[in-house]
């Protein structure tokens, strides 16, 4: 009965070391897959910031060119003006934002 008893009690301990490493292996897939989905939230929003800065340069530019053609100012160009300010302060804040993010996690 002894030699029984260890053996099973060995068997146990087999199944509880796999069953942990199992575990671990699970969590460090589930914090690799949060990690994946924080960084393309990061891209998704970074991309669109960059569309909204190529729009404001655009239209910028159209601006610029029609102020040019016509020899004055118009609203447009205001607007464009603004438009990009704004763009450019919004990419500035995210980027600040994602470098803090990234001091602070480490």
């Amino acid at each position: 009965m002894d030699i029984v008893q260890f053996e099973l009690a060995i068997i146990g301990s087999i199944q509880a070391v796999v069953l942990a490493l199992i575990a671990r292996g699970n969590i460090q897939r589930k914090k690799q897959a949060e990690k994946t989905n924080q960084n393309a939230e990061l891209r998704k929003k970074e991309s669109l910031l960059m569309m909204g800065l190529v729009s404001a340069s655009l239209q910028l530019g159209v601006s610029t060119a029609e102020a040019i053609r016509d020899g004055k100012t118009n609203g447009s160009m205001c607007r464009a003006m603004e438009s990009a300010k704004k763009a450019d302060k919004d990419y500035h804040d995210f980027t600040h934002e994602v470098a803090v993010e990234k001091m602070n996690k480490k």
